[in-house]
């Protein structure tokens, strides 16, 4: 089987799915953020902070095309990844995208416990964390929505996405 990709907004629960669909199918799997964090040796909220973010997107193109032609990986993206170049476009040609579609209070709820974390909440109050999530969301639905899969809140567990899959030889 080749990649798959997992996407959806900061907080929707793709390492956490990621890890588990790894581990059930025996797949390797790789959090972008992660990733990208252990090769430049700093966080992404210290590379944001000192490189600023175009040079983070550009590492995490980087990292997509260093996939290409991987097999029985799972991927965890950043939740702007796919929103950047034809990072999207790139990532349904490579494998199968799955987008975690999570509800705005859902996402509120799991963010403002770990708004110190995320360099795009940093500084932010309740109030402005609930104005972003609802306007990056719908800034970024309409490539979320460009995955091959759909996974709603209720379905976002390791056996329902394995019935999702295509079946391969």
């Amino acid at each position: 089987m080749e990649i798959i990709f997992l996407i959806g907004f900061m907080g929707s629960g793709k390492t956490t799915l990621g890890n588990q669909l790894a581990k059930t199918l025996n797949f390797k799997f790789i959090d972008t953020d992660q990733h990208i964090e252990q090769k430049n040796g700093a966080t992404v909220t210290q590379l944001f902070a000192e490189k600023g973010e175009a040079f983070f997107r550009s590492e995490e193109r980087e990292l997509l095309r260093e996939l290409k032609g991987s097999d029985n990986l799972i991927v965890a993206t950043g939740g702007g990844l796919p929103c950047f170049s034809d990072n999207m476009a790139l990532m349904n040609e490579m494998g199968i995208t799955v987008y975690l579609e999570t509800s705005e209070e859902t996402l509120f709820d799991r963010l403002v416990l770990e708004m110190e974390d995320r360099p795009l909440l940093e500084g932010m109050g309740e109030y402005e964390l609930k104005i972003f999530i609802r306007e990056k969301l719908k800034e970024r639905l309409p490539v979320y929505t460009c995955a091959e899969i759909l996974l709603t809140e209720k379905q976002q567990n390791t056996m329902e996405l394995i019935q999702r899959l295509p079946q391969t030889n």
